[in-house]
Protein backbone atom coordinates (compact mmCIF):
# COMPACT_ATOMS: atom_id res chain seq x y z
CA UNK A 1 0.00 0.00 0.00
CA UNK A 2 2.92 2.26 0.09
CA UNK A 3 2.55 3.33 -3.32
CA UNK A 4 -0.94 4.74 -2.12
CA UNK A 5 0.81 6.95 0.10
CA UNK A 6 2.57 8.35 -2.98
CA UNK A 7 -0.63 10.16 -4.02
CA UNK A 8 -1.51 11.78 -1.14
CA UNK A 9 1.96 13.24 0.15
CA UNK A 10 1.31 16.25 -1.56
CA UNK A 11 -2.36 16.58 -1.61
CA UNK A 12 -4.08 18.44 1.31
CA UNK A 13 -8.23 17.83 2.31
CA UNK A 14 -8.96 19.47 -0.84
CA UNK A 15 -7.02 17.41 -3.31
CA UNK A 16 -4.55 20.24 -4.14
CA UNK A 17 -1.02 19.81 -4.36
CA UNK A 18 0.94 22.38 -2.59
CA UNK A 19 4.60 22.02 -4.72
CA UNK A 20 5.88 24.03 -1.74
CA UNK A 21 5.00 21.82 1.45
CA UNK A 22 7.40 20.49 3.88
CA UNK A 23 7.01 17.14 2.04
CA UNK A 24 7.24 18.01 -1.28
CA UNK A 25 10.17 19.57 -0.16
CA UNK A 26 12.09 16.63 1.47
CA UNK A 27 11.08 14.84 -1.72
CA UNK A 28 12.83 16.79 -3.98
CA UNK A 29 15.93 16.71 -1.45
CA UNK A 30 15.81 13.45 -1.66
CA UNK A 31 15.47 12.86 -5.48
CA UNK A 32 18.55 15.10 -6.23
CA UNK A 33 20.93 13.32 -3.47
CA UNK A 34 19.40 9.93 -4.84
CA UNK A 35 20.73 11.60 -7.98
CA UNK A 36 23.83 12.88 -6.91
CA UNK A 37 24.87 9.12 -5.14
CA UNK A 38 24.33 7.57 -8.36
CA UNK A 39 26.93 10.09 -10.04
CA UNK A 40 24.39 11.49 -12.69
CA UNK A 41 24.55 14.58 -13.81
CA UNK A 42 20.20 16.19 -14.99
CA UNK A 43 20.82 15.71 -18.35
CA UNK A 44 22.25 11.74 -17.81
CA UNK A 45 19.19 11.17 -15.96
CA UNK A 46 17.06 12.51 -18.07
CA UNK A 47 18.37 10.51 -20.94
CA UNK A 48 17.07 7.34 -19.10
CA UNK A 49 14.00 8.68 -18.40
CA UNK A 50 13.76 9.58 -21.91
CA UNK A 51 12.35 12.83 -21.12
CA UNK A 52 13.16 16.54 -22.13
CA UNK A 53 16.16 18.12 -21.03
CA UNK A 54 14.55 20.37 -18.30
CA UNK A 55 12.41 17.43 -16.69
CA UNK A 56 14.54 16.56 -13.88
CA UNK A 57 15.90 20.41 -13.24
CA UNK A 58 11.74 20.68 -13.16
CA UNK A 59 11.42 18.30 -10.75
CA UNK A 60 14.26 19.27 -8.17
CA UNK A 61 13.20 22.97 -8.63
CA UNK A 62 9.48 21.73 -7.91
CA UNK A 63 8.13 23.46 -10.80
CA UNK A 64 6.67 19.53 -12.04
CA UNK A 65 5.35 17.11 -9.78
CA UNK A 66 6.13 13.48 -10.41
CA UNK A 67 2.44 11.53 -9.90
CA UNK A 68 2.90 7.72 -8.53
CA UNK A 69 4.17 6.14 -12.00
CA UNK A 70 6.37 8.76 -12.78
CA UNK A 71 7.81 8.49 -8.92
CA UNK A 72 8.32 4.57 -9.51
CA UNK A 73 10.04 4.91 -12.84
CA UNK A 74 12.44 7.63 -11.64
CA UNK A 75 13.55 5.83 -8.55
CA UNK A 76 14.04 2.77 -11.08
CA UNK A 77 16.17 4.85 -13.10
CA UNK A 78 18.15 5.93 -10.33
CA UNK A 79 18.62 2.51 -9.78
CA UNK A 80 17.01 2.25 -6.21
CA UNK A 81 13.78 0.72 -4.82
CA UNK A 82 10.56 3.07 -5.12
CA UNK A 83 9.64 1.23 -1.96
CA UNK A 84 12.47 2.06 -0.05
CA UNK A 85 12.87 5.71 -1.34
CA UNK A 86 8.97 6.22 -0.07
CA UNK A 87 9.95 4.93 2.87
CA UNK A 88 13.00 7.66 3.37
CA UNK A 89 10.19 9.98 2.80
CA UNK A 90 7.80 8.63 5.14
CA UNK A 91 10.32 8.83 8.08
Amino acid sequence: MWWLLAAVFCQDRHGLKHRYSKRHNTLRTILREARLAAGLNQQQLCKRLKRSAKFVSQIETGTVMLDVLEFIEYSQALGLDPKKLMAKLLR
